[in-house]
């Protein structure tokens, strides 16, 4: 059996490091691409050890032609086996402000040392294969390096560590069956509340793009949000209409979104989807 671009067949986790190009795209062609594999899309490419995942990153705000039931029925078509879910709600308490001093001396001119944060206690993925933790410290790098994040100096970089290696269970979970030749993983984020992202927020969105998730954020206000702190160049801003203040109950969606009014000041939920 051959393996490789042009037979077109790949090996489970043939591929230890990876690059995205974020797709620009339509709303309509979103629809189309959400559920395709990484090696069916345009600009998919591997070479020697290294692919090139196509990926999505994306704001959706409004609503379009002001239908608050084909708006919840085309989120609850998005959700997959590799979703996860997240709401944000009015209520949410922001974090503790993180004591960031202990990451200085793990970077250097803008590179981080990943050989020693790798080693030393921060590391909270020490238990993950190698390629895992790997991956997930050049990603850092990444996020540091790519102009997405409107911050500069010492709190980019203390920043970038710190949240980036604090990322939930949840996450981590999904990420470990990751291939990159396949389904990507998917984070859906619905915001109708008069709160933008946080920091924290902010940083795990851009670490995900870059990871190789496909990322949709549902604003029906069409209020702020991402934009506090990752740089408009990063996403894909899709305007589809009109909010609406029609609150629905869709039976098939989670309990977390099924009661949420499109308007509501409803923290943020999490929920993967089974």
């Amino acid at each position: 059996m051959l393996y490789g671009g042009d037979a077109g067949i790949f090996r489970d986790f043939q591929f230890p490091n990876s690059q995205t190009v974020t797709l620009k795209t339509t709303l309509e062609e979103i629809g189309i691409l959400w559920k395709q594999e990484a090696r069916f899309r345009q600009g998919f490419e591997t070479s020697g050890n290294l692919v090139t995942v196509p990926n999505i990153f994306a704001k959706i705000s409004g609503v379009k032609d002001g239908s608050a039931a084909a708006y919840w029925e085309e989120i609850r078509e998005r959700l997959t086996p590799e979703t996860i879910l997240r709401v944000k709600t009015a209520d949410q308490q922001p974090t503790a402000n993180p004591d960031l001093s202990v990451y200085r001396s793990f970077y250097r001119n803008g590179k981080i040392d990943a050989e020693r944060l790798k080693a030393s206690s921060l590391n909270r993925y020490s238990y993950l294969p190698d390629r895992i933790q790997d991956g997930l410290l050049f990603n850092l790098q990444e996020a540091a390096d790519s102009g997405f994040l409107k911050l500069q100096g010492d709190e980019l970089m203390c920043s970038v560590m710190h949240f980036g290696l604090n990322l939930d269970k949840e996450f981590m979970k999904l990420l470990q069956s990751f291939d990159f030749t396949k389904q990507l993983p998917k984070l859906i984020w619905i915001d109708a509340v008069e709160q933008t992202f946080s920091l924290e927020e902010c940083i795990q969105l851009v670490l995900c793009n870059l990871i190789g998730f496909d990322i949709l954020i549902y604003t029906p206000t069409g209020y702020k949000n991402l934009e506090t702190f990752v740089s408009a160049d990063a996403f894909d801003a899709i305007s589809c209409g009109s909010a609406t203040d029609a609150p629905v109950k869709p039976p098939m969606l989670p309990a977390a979104v099924a009661t949420m009014p499109l308007h509501t000041s409803n923290t943020s939920t999490s929920k993967s989807i089974p």
